[in-house]
């Protein structure tokens, strides 16, 4: 990443704004934000940020990658610190925040040997040689493999006419839109689509069903941003036992009652797995905590 004259200037600071365009060239990902610009503008929540450095601010704020100040607030212009360095560099290489946290980061990044010298702890600044080097070295060592994120197993394919747990949807299942279905929460006056899988394109304009959990009996589960225009599941953890969730699809409609809201961490999955009563799970980001989730379950009524 250089300057436009050709020049790395080895010696300069590098500033938030320019960490989250290296990130999405480092994860290969500089076409899909491309090609998604428009979502992944809208995904970025904070009023600080340039035009130009939206749809890059939006992929990490939406891959959990970085996070600003506030909840508005990024610092485009602030210039990276080794320990914010060494925070989104662990997260992108898979490490699990549940024996480190950006307290301890560049503590973290040490034992992994993806730090460049002792003195690097002390910098103001990280310069962008030695950002050269975490990256080299992040990439030479990865994560190990107890320290991977771990993501929702897929299921097991359910018989050929139980539509309900299979892992591939037919399309009949599907509304002309390519939506699933639709979720409301009359208490918090929400209702919108659900499309299959929880990836951010899905997220940018409504709810995504986690593909690896069941699309209508047993345990389905759901995930939505939190803020902005597509925050469905912004005020999720305001419910209480009782506030009633409905799932309509092509298969019918189930109305379910709540019975948890609380934290879990990003990694635990263990709440989508499967049910034999009929419920649903809503995930979605803890605000300024990319390790912790919110999670509401409500299980279905009559």
């Amino acid at each position: 990443m250089g300057d436009g004259n050709g020049s790395f200037n080895w010696d300069s600071g590098l500033t938030r704004a320019e960490l989250a365009v290296l990130i999405v060239r480092l994860r290969g990902d500089e076409g899909k934000v491309t090609a998604n610009i428009q979502n992944y503008t809208i995904g970025c929540y904070f009023n600080d940020v340039p035009a130009w450095a939206k749809p890059y601010v939006g992929y990490c704020a939406g891959e959990g990658l970085m996070i600003g100040y506030s909840r508005y607030q990024f610092g485009p212009n602030d210039k990276v610190t080794p320990q914010q360095a060494c925070t989104v560099i662990l997260r992108h290489k898979g490490f699990q925040e549940t024996d480190w946290s950006y307290a301890t980061a560049i503590s973290k990044a040490a034992s992994a040997g993806i730090t460049p010298s002792a003195a690097f702890a002390d910098m103001s600044e990280i310069k962008r040689a030695e950002m050269a080097i975490v990256i080299h070295k992040a990439e030479l060592q990865g994560a190990n493999a107890s320290d991977r994120v771990l993501f929702p197993p897929p299921l097991v394919d359910a018989p050929d006419d139980d539509y309900s747990n299979k892992f591939t949807l037919p399309d009949s299942l599907f509304y002309s839109d390519g939506s699933l279905g639709t979720l409301s929460i009359p208490k918090l006056d929400m209702s919108a689509k659900v499309y299959e899988e929880e990836n951010l394109d899905n997220l940018a304009i409504g709810i995504g069903h986690f593909k690896s959990t069941s699309c209508w009996e047993g345990n389905v589960g759901f995930a939505a941003h939190n803020r902005g225009q597509a925050g469905y599941f912004g005020q999720i953890e305001t419910l209480k036992n009782g506030d009633r969730i409905v799932y309509t699809t092509k298969l019918g409609t189930h109305t379910y009652e709540v019975f948890f809201v609380g934290q879990i961490r990003e990694t635990d999955y263990s709440k989508l797995g499967r049910t034999d009563d009929n419920i649903v799970t809503l995930i979605t980001c803890v605000r300024d905590v990319p390790s912790m989730r919110w999670c509401v379950q409500a299980k279905q009524v009559p």
